[in-house]
């Protein structure tokens, strides 16, 4: 009852979500989401450590989602293709995720997710800095998440590395960082 709210108060604010977000809140447990199928909820073997790095840049889903459906109108077969390689780069990851996969196999698949965003056009220079200080000072891989144009930036890293990454981060001039 709880995430159906919620979900509808999302609606509300996104427009056309897809309610992975109030799903992961409420039932505190990452799921699986394909559109048009149920969500599965995904049983990690494997503890992960993340950075999150906020750009101090604010967008809406809804404006950057009705921008990528525009994109999409005009540029279809661009988009087919950058919707295909992250539907496969997704299906990577819940199989590693599920296996106790290869962290550094992990981290690629990060680095090749946030590549195909900045072909999308959600990315801008502000979070393509981000994401090169984060691999040029020891991230295994690292990515946009949420809407995009905007938002937040998460970085995986070796545990032994994170104290050091996360240090290093802030000399370089990023403030507001947080840990998994």
């Amino acid at each position: 009852e709880i995430y159906n709210q919620v979900f509808e108060i999302e609606k509300i604010y996104h427009g056309n979500p897809s309610g992975i977000d109030p799903k992961v809140i409420v039932y505190q447990a990452p799921f699986y989401f394909v559109k048009d199928t149920e969500m599965e909820e995904i049983k990690i073997k494997k503890k992960l450590e993340f950075v999150i790095i906020d750009s101090k840049i604010r967008s809406t889903t809804k404006e950057v989602v009705e921008w990528v459906g525009d994109q999409y109108k005009l540029y279809p077969a661009k988009y087919k293709t950058i919707f295909s390689h992250i539907a496969n780069i997704s299906n990577n990851l819940r199989s590693e995720l599920e296996e106790d996969g290869n962290i550094h196999y992990i981290g690629d698949l990060l680095n090749s997710n946030h590549n195909l965003l900045r072909k999308m056009g959600v990315s801008n220079k502000t979070l393509d800095d981000i994401v090169e200080i984060c691999l040029e000072n020891g991230a295994l891989g690292a990515k946009l998440s949420g809407a995009g144009k905007g938002g937040i930036i998460i970085a995986l890293v070796a545990s032994e590395q994170k104290e050091f990454f996360v240090k290093t981060l802030k000399e370089r001039g990023l403030e507001d960082i947080y840990l998994s």
